[in-house]
C-alpha cells in the first residue's frame, strides 16, 4: 500500500496476519509508534516504513521481537521521526541485506553488533558492503579510522546532516570505486586528506559546512590531488574554513565538473586564467573569501547554468 496518502496509525492487528512476506506502507502519512505485534510476523522479508510520521526509539517497543524475524531481507525506515539510538539487536537478524534509516533524528553510536550482518549490502560493515547512508540523523562520533580497509567495495559514503566530529579518514582512498563523498553539515575537523585523487570513479566530493580548517597555509592544496578525479562532476567546500592561495591546478579539474563551490573560506590569490578550460562547469561560486586580482577572460567561456 505504498504512496496511497493512507492516514493513522498501525493497528496492532496487523501481528494476526502471520502469512504476510511483505509489508509495505512506505510514503503515506502514518503517525505513532510502531506496534510490537509486528514482531509476530515471522515470515516477513520486506518491511517497508520509509517516509511516513513514525516516532519513537528504534525499534520501538519492538527492540526484542525484532530479532525473531529470521527471514527479513530489507527493513526500510529512512524518512521518519524515529529517535533514541540504534538498536543492538539488529545484529541479530542474520538474513538482512538491505538496512535504511536515513532522515530521522537518531543519536549515539552505531552499535558494532551491526557487524554481524554478513549479508548486508546496504547500510553498515561487510566486506561486500556498497552503501552507507546514514544521513540527517543527530549521530555524534567519529568515522572508523579503518572504513576503507574494512569496506573497499563502498560506492556511496553519505553520512550528511549528522554531527559526526574527527577527521575525515585517510582509508577511504582505498575505497577505490566510490562515486560519491557527502559528508556536510557534521562537526568534522582537517587537515582534508591527500590523498582523495586516487578515486578515480569519484563524481560528487562534498566537505561544505565542516570545521576542516587547521590554519595553515597548505590547507587547500589538497584540491591539486583531485586533477586525477577524472569523472568528477560535483565539488562542494563552502564554509569549511580552509585558507591558502587558490592553487592554479584548480583549472585541471575534471572536463566533466559542473558545480564548484568555494565561497566563505579565507582563501587568497586569484582565479587562474586557465579557469575556461572547464568545460561543463555551469556553477562557480568564490564568494566571502579573500581572492584579488581581475576576473580572466576566459571565465566568459563557461558554461551558463
Amino acid at each position: 500500500m505504498p504512496s496511497f496518502h493512507l492516514v493513522g496509525s498501525l493497528s496492532p492487528s496487523i501481528g494476526n496476519l502471520t502469512f504476510l512476506r511483505e509489508l509495505n506502507i512506505q510514503d503515506n502519512n502514518f503517525h505513532g509508534t510502531i506496534p510490537e505485534e509486528v514482531g509476530r510476523l515471522f515470515r516477513l522479508q520486506y518491511l517497508r516504513f520509509a517516509n511516513n510520521s513514525f516516532e519513537g526509539e528504534l525499534p520501538l517497543n519492538i527492540t526484542d521481537d525484532l530479532s525473531t524475524l529470521s527471514k527479513l531481507y530489507a527493513l526500510s525506515l529512512s524518512r521518519n521521526n524515529f529517535s533514541g539510538s540504534i538498536p543492538p539487536s539488529l545484529g541479530n537478524i542474520s538474513s538482512l541485506q538491505i538496512l535504511s534509516m536515513s532522515r530521522n533524528n537518531l543519536g549515539g553510536n552505531i552499535p558494532a553488533e551491526i557487524g554481524r550482518l554478513s549479508n548486508l549490502h546496504f547500510l553498515l560493515s561487510s566486506t561486500t558492503f556498497r552503501i552507507f547512508s546514514i544521513t540527517n540523523n543527530l549521530l555524534s562520533v567519529r568515522f572508523p579510522a579503518t572504513v576503507g580497509l574494512t569496506l573497499p567495495n563502498l560506492t556511496l559514503f553519505l553520512a550528511d546532516l549528522n554531527q559526526f566530529f574527527g577527521s575525515i579518514p585517510t582509508t577511504l582512498a582505498n575505497a577505490s570505486g566510490l562515486i560519491k563523498i557527502s559528508i556536510g553539515d557534521n562537526s568534522l575537523t582537517g587537515p582534508i586528506p591527500q590523498n582523495l585523487g586516487s578515486l578515480r570513479e569519484l563524481q560528487v566530493l562534498h566537505f561544505g559546512h565542516n570545521p576542516l580548517g587547521t590554519d595553515k597555509a597548505n590547507d587547500i592544496s589538497f584540491i591539486s590531488s583531485l586533477t586525477n578525479c577524472t569523472n568528477l562532476q560535483i565539488l562542494s567546500l563552502s564554509r569549511i574554513q580552509i585558507g591558502g592561495i587558490l592553487p592554479t591546478a584548480i583549472a585541471n579539474l575534471s572536463t566533466k565538473l559542473t558545480s564548484l563551490w568555494l565561497n566563505d573560506n579565507i582563501i587568497s590569490g586569484s582565479l587562474p586564467s586557465g579557469i575556461g578550460n572547464l568545460a561543463s562547469l555551469g556553477y562557480l561560486d568564490v564568494r566571502n573569501n579573500s581572492l584579488s586580482g581581475i576576473i580572466p577572460d576566459s571565465v566568459g567561456k563557461l558554461i551558463p547554468t
